[in-house]
């Protein structure tokens, strides 16, 4: 008796889903395994293009996806809209195969496309100049469902003749030449745009951008001798992301963007201590910040001042060994990185939930003095509502065997995680009780090895419960078994260290039957 494949009860929404993860090369494959998979893949209504990823090249890619959307379209009722259109592809010496993009993109705009994505994978991305009066885009104009376009790696010549694009929401600039004329033109263009990308574009020294309905933008200044400098007035931006390269030159001004909620500021050198206030001022109601990968000048104390602010993240910004945050509306900070000297730390006596990254380098890991300044930085979240720490360290001092040279203890911290991949868990029990001593009011403690996770968890009586996860590498059962009664004494070392009984422990996966009726062959080597 005939029997069908799983596949074949599958809805055909969900197979085109699955299509989409694929590439074009492997996707054609599965289309051809049955009946329904082909017609899934001849009509979903979206469309990859990729050049490098398919055997198609220069005109023969062209033609293919020519054909692909002529048999979409023959296939499909009329009624039936593409989503997507994205072509990925060389558009040849002195753009050549333009003529082609340009076709591909006539047959989604028939079709009521929302989404087209053109990028040019020419090795000289100057090889072709779009100009207002390429028929582009008069097609662009024309497609009233159009709500995304993005362009890559072109160069753009645009005058005052350029036609309203009265449905696009979302706008993306990628690597793209534009002068300051043709971005006011194309600016001027987009009455309805909500959404601005541009990546590390170049040719342009003003970007002036006041569109009445922007939401979001997201600004990429790319390491030029040039200047760029940017200037918004935007009634009802809401977000902004500003990423700097390190030598890239220019300002960013503000103004009457009242509704200005969110700034992101990632990969931009701070060279003074104010840098980030002459920001923050121009924005009277922002509410969240975040600053990643920011490179600070050694030596500079960062000051971040701001009344209204109420979340604060920070992660990853080399050098950033000082800082004064004077933001007393504060309920929210998280903060990845070494231990900072904060002179000034003025946030909401109480709300404030906090959550701690720390580091530590090979030396710092074995230096007594780490923990001692890590009691003395975590002093300053006292007042805290929810103070959450988690600390990877490379090793672990001589002195925390001696609870006598223990810093004073810290009751605020209620979630404390320890991270030290580098030694297994028998080269860490002895140090467990430790941290208990130093931070006795935690509500949640795990301590992760490379070979073992243990987690205790506290209830309101401060009863407890041990579990433990193990992560055994063996070739054979009897292997798996020797290594998992070491790991079990360790973690009797550590229930004895803390004066815990069999009665307040359980194990996760530590079920000896468990594992001892599993097959050999699941062990990893």
């Amino acid at each position: 008796m005939n029997q069908s494949s799983p596949s074949s009860y599958l809805p055909e929404p969900v197979i085109q889903s699955i299509l989409k993860l694929l590439s074009p090369k492997y996707a054609i494959r599965a289309s051809l395994t049955s009946k329904l998979w082909r017609s899934a893949w001849i009509t979903s209504p979206v469309f990859e293009f990729e050049e490098k990823s398919l055997p198609f090249k220069q005109a023969d890619f062209y033609d293919y996806a020519r054909r692909c959307l002529a048999v979409w379209s023959d296939h499909c009722d009329d009624r039936v809209n593409m989503e997507k259109l994205s072509v990925y592809s060389d558009v040849g010496t002195d753009g050549t195969f333009f003529p082609r993009f340009v076709e591909l993109v006539s047959i989604a705009t028939n079709r009521n496309v929302k989404i087209i994505e053109l990028h040019n994978c020419s090795e000289d991305y100057h090889s072709h100049t779009i100009l207002s009066t390429d028929s582009l885009w008069s097609l662009i104009s024309d497609c009233k469902s159009l709500d995304v376009l993005s362009l890559k790696s072109f160069q753009l010549s645009l005058a005052i003749t350029l036609p309203v694009f009265s449905s696009v929401k979302k706008l993306e600039l990628s690597v793209v030449g534009i002068d300051n004329s043709s971005l006011r033109y194309l600016l001027s263009c987009l009455p309805l745009l909500e959404e601005f990308v541009v990546g590390f574009c170049f040719d342009f020294t003003e970007l002036r951008v006041s569109s009445p309905k922007l939401k979001s933008m997201e600004l990429s200044i790319c390491d030029d001798d040039i200047p760029q400098n940017v200037f918004i007035d935007s009634v009802n931006l809401q977000s902004f992301t500003y990423t700097k390269a390190f030598n890239a030159q220019g300002l960013l001004r503000f103004s009457n963007c009242k509704l200005l909620k969110t700034l992101q500021i990632e990969r931009t050198k701070i060279s003074t201590g104010n840098a980030f206030d002459e920001y923050l001022s121009q924005i009277p109601f922002l509410e969240n910040l975040k600053l990643k990968s920011c490179q600070i000048n050694e030596g500079v104390t960062v000051q971040i001042s701001h009344s209204n602010l109420k979340s604060l993240v920070v992660s990853g910004c080399f050098r950033l060994c000082k800082v004064e945050c004077n933001t007393p509306n504060l309920r929210y900070f998280k903060y990845s990185g070494g231990i900072l000297k904060l002179f000034k730390f003025k946030y909401c006596s109480g709300l404030l939930n906090a959550k701690l990254e720390l580091y530590t380098g090979s030396f710092d890991g074995t230096e007594w003095f780490w923990f001692i300044r890590l009691r003395n930085f975590l002093e300053i979240f006292r007042d805290c509502e929810v103070l959450s720490m988690a600390v990877h360290l490379e090793g672990f001092p001589e002195e925390l065997r001696n609870y006598d040279m223990l810093p004073d203890p810290f009751y605020e911290l209620k979630h404390l995680k320890i991270t030290n991949s580098m030694f297994p868990i028998s080269q860490q029990a002895n140090f467990f009780n430790a941290f208990v001593e130093l931070f006795p009011c935690v509500e949640t403690f795990s301590l992760k090895a490379f070979d073992c996770e243990l987690t205790i968890k506290y209830d309101e009586d401060r009863d407890f419960n041990l579990s433990w996860i193990p992560f055994i590498r063996a070739s054979t059962s009897d292997e798996y078994d020797k290594n998992f009664e070491e790991m079990k004494e360790c973690i009797d070392t550590i229930v004895n260290l803390l004066s815990w009984t069999e009665e307040n422990y359980s194990e996760e996966e530590n079920c000896a039957d468990e594992y001892s009726e599993m097959d050999v062959s699941s062990f990893g080597v």
